[in-house]
């Protein structure tokens, strides 16, 4: 195993990074890439998992972006008044209450909202489910508190809670210097980034291949046509590109998908996919990105208009059908979903 990273200080927070070459591999280019790493959250001096499981690198630098996202831009989320005053136990007894678990020692706790179990439960893999992991906000800290739940947690740890308190600021950076070192060794990675204007033409081509390939087994070949027809229009995209909150993903200096969000209407506008990187995870970062957005803008819900195609994506997201309906496009009509997401 190559040189052990740490990110952060392994006696209070720290993510620790351990690539193999056991799990590397030569792309048709000759460049190395890796798919699997050791890669553990570090509480409190205790590595949370085995620390010679690997994991998933794609979907693991996923999860720790949106953790570290949760904490830079949502703070407020970890926040409640119950916490306060509360010992570790219950704080920790009130996370999971907020899931549904109801242990009766804490029947005395009220249930909060699901908010706080979404935020404030932390998991990202195979490499953290055998802990039972919170945060919650302390003035301008993080605290964790977890517990040992079973194998490969160490015996003397399990059902045992442990905690510790740490500078968010410092969390936030020692999580950015991780995701930043794993992406300049990991190629395939892609950003997120704000679309400009000059990029209009490779996002129209992308819009008509994605139409023409992707949608053409829900919709007829007249109807994809006209759908993909303004894949040209330089006013329109350009217009859509200044006017919204308008992002792409970029994979080796190419566009590989791209959202949008009105802000005039809190709309969930545009969400499209390259044809030949579906099943990256693409429209969820997209997603994801929009709805941080929108929580920043105090958006407390975000409506689309999914096609036949997008419907089961969106469902995964959390998005509920409000109702179907036979849209109108250029003389020609498209089933498509009004969809919603209280956020």
């Amino acid at each position: 195993m190559e040189d052990v990273k740490y990110f952060g200080n392994p006696e209070t927070f720290a993510i620790r990074y351990a690539p193999s070459l056991d799990y590397r591999g030569i792309d048709e280019n000759d460049n190395k890439f890796a798919n699997f790493a050791c890669c553990h959250f570090v509480l409190g001096g205790q590595i949370i998992g085995d620390k010679n499981e690997a994991c998933y690198l794609k979907s693991w630098l996923y999860r720790l972006e949106y953790i570290k996202n949760n904490f830079k831009n949502c703070f407020d989320y970890f926040s409640h008044e119950e916490f306060e005053s509360r010992s570790d136990e219950e704080i920790f007894a009130l996370v999971w209450k907020a899931n549904g678990d109801n242990n009766p020692d804490y029947d005395y706790l009220p249930v909060l909202d699901s908010y706080i179990w979404k935020f404030c439960h932390i998991s990202i893999d195979e490499t953290t489910d055998a802990y039972l992991i919170t945060a919650t906000a302390d003035k301008d800290n993080i605290k964790f508190i977890w517990q040992g739940w079973r194998e490969p947690c160490p015996e003397e740890y399990i059902s045992k809670l442990f905690s510790t308190t740490v500078n968010r600021q410092f969390i936030i950076e020692s999580l950015e210097n991780c995701l930043s070192y794993i992406k300049s060794a990991y190629i395939y990675y892609f950003e997120i980034k704000k679309a400009s204007i000059e990029d209009w033409q490779e996002i129209g081509v992308l819009f008509k291949n994605t139409i023409l390939n992707i949608n053409k087994s829900d919709y007829s070949e007249e109807q994809v046509n006209s759908w993909a027809s303004a894949y040209n229009d330089e006013a329109f995209w350009k217009k859509k590109i200044d006017d919204d909150y308008f992002i792409m993903a970029v994979f080796q200096k190419t566009i590989i998908g791209f959202g949008s969000l009105s802000l005039k209407s809190y709309y969930l506008d545009m969400l499209y996919v390259h044809k030949d990187f579906q099943g990256w995870r693409v429209a969820t970062k997209l997603v994801e990105d929009i709805e941080a957005k929108a929580r920043e803008l105090s958006i407390s819900y975000l409506y689309t208009e999914a096609s036949i195609t997008a419907k089961p994506f969106f469902e995964k997201q959390g998005y509920k059908v409000v109702t179907s309906q036979e849209k109108l496009h250029k003389d020609i009509y498209f089933t498509n979903y009004i969809m919603e997401k209280h956020l």
